[in-house]
């Protein structure tokens, strides 16, 4: 009896270890939960035995401890472990990039379980990872350590005049509530920093985003194209693991928030009726018209762990029922944070399709006829042997964020930024030579000199260098990347008799892109007129008194909402009279012409070969047009004189 007993009462402790272990992993606290389960790796019983082992390799596995990971898989199948624990093995060996290993061990999975499609395709997967390891890189991708600490770092977009993104750090907000000490960590919480994309400001100061930020978790978000409605992932107090339990399993929802007229955002609310707490909605992205909104979700009867989905805004404003994306974008894993660009392609971040480590960053196109499909793996860089994944670009196709916890990288998640190799852009109007500042994203420096070598001033408006070349002059841009040479480019700029422009150019050794603008800069009275800097001074310190209410107890630096208000995206063309429909003609060598007229933005772009020698040939704008151009300057004429006169009655 006395042994009976003891039996019972040390299976009683195993199973209670187990499950300590087991709740610790299922919230996801990997190295709290591995104690547990090294407690019974030498229980007599050797089912207890098995489950403790694999679970420890699970942890590490999930760690990224990928060595004792393989270790301890290992030892698991030795002594008999599942199918699952095979594949997982394999998964392991795949995240450590020993991906002919892998292969092998996927290969024997698919044996034990051939009903189970991921054995195959995991091998298959296997060879795709080596095949896009030796091709050349279609992007530069590049980490913002400035931005990042040793915590994580998310969900990066732009929003106004900079970049909003989810971080836990250090002045953060702490959990309201926390279960054995699971939730000590900063929370993740909303921040902004102003950015143009250029290198020097990735030093600008963060700043804590006002109102939205709560005593739970605030993730990716995604606004509305005008800027006034935030949708935006939250934490919320889910369903119990037991009645009994005191450990919540949280799930996520999407949030609603609306800009006020004073620059202040309405009390967030839940942005769908089918947000619940029995299954996550997450990771929101809106269209850019505001009436489709993607998002990840593990809710019942979806393809695989988590979904993508897609929801159309209704005449009412609701949202309608959520439509699953299918089995071409959702695979029988995780599929998360969409993003859906200006062009109609989707990107998403999934641990399913053929990748190269654990979640890629994966790219899908809509046919009318088939629905999405098309899913193309964005290959390295891009992609890692780590977890990749928050896909996102602005108005410039091809350059924006995203986040990897790669090796080499300074915190658990980082951003980074990258950038689709293209050729370099020059921009010419009638009178002036434009070079855009993408340092940030490019690492470009230009100078540019003149034939007998004198270099010329580049004056720096927002993020464009500008100078206005001499008629018949020769000149040189050099530009260099990391400090070695990246392309020299010659040109000259001509005026024939009958008043048209000539462009020649030369690009010595990559293809470049010349974009013309027909528009003609004109000048500007010395003080701008904007209807921004028109203020009362009593609304003014009353607006100032609700801002610093907003930050008050906060650590980070504030920022001024009016900020928000007045920021309009710096346009190259705000001091041009812009014209469309100007013919402009591209001549390479004796070669028949290339005829091309300006769109309603006065854009023309012609792409130019290396060593070729072209020349562009822009018409004169004519009477007409030229009349238009004084009617503007006449208009800011008077718009000054209306300003110094309400100057004039508030003084």
């Amino acid at each position: 009896m006395i042994c009976l007993l003891l039996l019972i009462g040390s299976s009683s402790f195993a199973q209670r270890n187990l499950a300590k272990g087991n709740r610790l992993f299922d919230m996801g606290q990997y190295e709290r939960a591995i104690p547990f389960f090294e407690k019974e790796v030498n229980n007599s019983e050797r089912l207890i035995k098995i489950e403790a082992i694999t679970k420890i390799a699970d942890c590490y596995r999930l760690l990224g401890n990928f060595e004792l990971a393989e270790k301890s898989y290992k030892s698991a199948i030795s002594k008999g472990g599942g199918k699952e624990a095979v594949y997982n093995y394999g998964l392991a060996l795949k995240a450590a990039a020993k991906y002919a290993e892998a292969k092998e061990i996927f290969l024997r999975y698919q044996k034990l379980n051939p009903d189970d499609p991921r054995g195959l395709m995991m091998a298959k997967s296997c060879d795709l990872a080596e095949k896009m390891i030796l091709e050349d890189p279609m992007y530069d991708v590049v980490e913002i350590k400035q931005w990042n600490t040793d915590g994580v770092e998310i969900s990066p977009m732009y929003y106004k005049n900079g970049v909003l993104f989810s971080s836990q750090r250090k002045g953060g907000r702490k959990p309201f509530v926390s279960f054995d000490g699971a939730n000590n960590a900063p929370l993740l919480d909303l921040y902004f920093i102003e950015f143009n994309g250029t290198d020097k400001s990735f030093a600008n100061p963060v700043y804590f985003f006002p109102q939205l930020n709560s005593n739970l978790h605030e993730g990716p978000p995604s606004f509305s194209p005008d800027g006034n409605e935030i949708y935006f992932t939250r934490t919320v107090e889910g369903e119990r693991l037991k009645k009994s339990d005191k450990v919540v399993q949280n799930t996520l929802q999407v949030f609603y928030s609306k800009l006020n007229k004073d620059s202040s955002w309405t009390n967030p609310k839940s942005a769908f009726y089918f947000n619940s707490i029995n299954y996550s909605v997450f990771h929101p992205s809106l269209s850019k018209d505001g009436k489709m909104i993607f998002f990840a979700s593990d809710m019942p009867n979806g393809v695989g762990g988590t979904d993508i989905y897609v929801s159309f805004k209704e005449k009412s404003g609701r949202w309608s029922q959520p439509f699953n994306l299918g089995p071409d974008v959702n695979s029988v894993d995780n599929e998360l944070f969409p993003f859906y660009d200006n062009d109609g392609n989707l990107y998403f971040s999934s641990n399913g399709h053929p990748g190269m480590g654990k979640l890629d960053i994966f790219k899908s196109t809509y046919d009318s006829l088939q629905g999405w499909t098309h899913v193309e793996n964005l290959r390295a860089p891009m992609n890692s042997i780590g977890d990749d994944i928050c896909y996102f670009e602005g108005e410039d196709p091809g350059k924006g964020f995203i986040v990897s916890d790669r090796i080499n990288g300074t915190g658990l998640d980082d951003i980074y930024i990258f950038n689709k190799k293209e050729p370099l852009e020059i921009i010419f109007d009638y009178d002036y030579l434009h070079l855009k500042d993408l340092s940030a994203y490019n690492q470009l420096t230009f100078s540019v000199s003149k034939s007998d070598k004198k270099s010329v001033d580049l004056e720096e408006n927002e993020n464009y260098f500008t100078f206005k070349p001499d008629l018949g002059e020769n000149y040189r841009i050099t530009v260099r990347k990391d400090g070695f040479l990246f392309n020299r480019i010659d040109f000259t700029v001509k005026e024939t008799s009958d008043s048209t422009r000539e462009f020649i150019v030369l690009s010595s050794m990559k293809d470049l892109d010349v974009k013309l603008i027909t528009a003609v800069k004109i000048e500007k009275p010395e003080e701008e007129v904007t209807t921004e800097e028109v203020f009362v001074e009593e609304e003014k310190v009353s607006f100032m008194k609700k801002v610093k209410d907003v930050f008050k107890g906060n650590k980070y630096e504030e920022y001024e909402l009016s900020k928000f208000m007045s920021y309009k995206e710096f346009d190259l063309m705000q001091d041009y009279v812009v014209f469309d429909g100007v013919e402009a003609k591209q001549f390479v060598d004796d070669k028949d012409p290339l005829v091309k007229k300006s769109n309603e933005k006065g854009h023309l772009k012609f792409r130019m070969k290396n060593q070729e020698n072209n020349k562009i040939v822009l018409n004169k704008l004519t009477d007409d047009q030229l009349a238009q151009v004084e009617e503007k300057i006449a208009l800011l004429d008077s718009l000054k004189n209306l300003k110094d006169s309400l100057n004039n009655e508030l003084v």
